[in-house]
């Protein structure tokens, strides 16, 4: 198994995601704040050496202006259950202005997938092979390139990971936390 496993050890990354694992209250509020703000933390690593900024100049009557916008044709998809996962991952919208969401049970020849876009599984504890067959679809059925996947994570298991890893060893996958159950 070589694959690019990516452990986020920030220890803001780390006290939210303990408080997500340990509360599981779905009704609290802060429980859902501390899951935006977990979920805006785990986009922004999975996407930070990929996403590509564009320098704007504007200029002013005195001086000239420079600001960076995320580059116009990026476009991202996130593949998630988002049944279980919709409140960690809807600030990725904000953040990302060219994001469609997809549920992992529905990828099926009616969604299209353009051949830049970066696609990002997401789940919330990746311990069940969903996320595996729908990257065995993509791959076969859609020809995605497997460079343009990356999976995201609070809690992951060491099983599926070796499984993604004989199948997928380049896939990059970021998490939290590997356990063994």
């Amino acid at each position: 198994m070589q694959l690019n496993i990516y452990l986020l050890n920030h220890p803001f990354i780390q006290v939210l995601s303990n408080y997500i694992t340990e509360k599981e209250k779905h009704n609290n509020f802060i429980y859902y704040l501390k899951s935006q703000q977990l979920g805006s933390f785990l986009i922004y690593e999975v996407l930070r050496k990929c996403m590509h900024l564009k320098d704007v100049y504007i200029k002013k009557i005195n001086y000239i202006q420079e600001i960076k916008v995320n580059y116009p044709l990026q476009s991202y998809s996130i593949i998630s259950d988002l049944t279980t996962s919709h409140h960690i991952i809807t600030n990725a919208a904000k953040l990302l202005p060219y994001t469609t969401f997809e549920c992992i049970n529905n990828i099926n020849d009616k969604v299209s997938y353009k051949n830049n876009e970066k696609i990002i599984f997401f789940e919330k504890f990746l311990c069940n092979y969903k996320a595996i067959k729908s990257i065995d679809y993509l791959v076969k059925n859609k020809k995605i390139n497997i460079n343009q996947m990356k999976v995201a994570c609070i809690i992951c298991n060491n099983k599926v990971l070796s499984q993604i890893g004989e199948k997928y060893p380049r896939l990059e996958i970021y998490t939290t936390k590997i356990t063994n159950f």
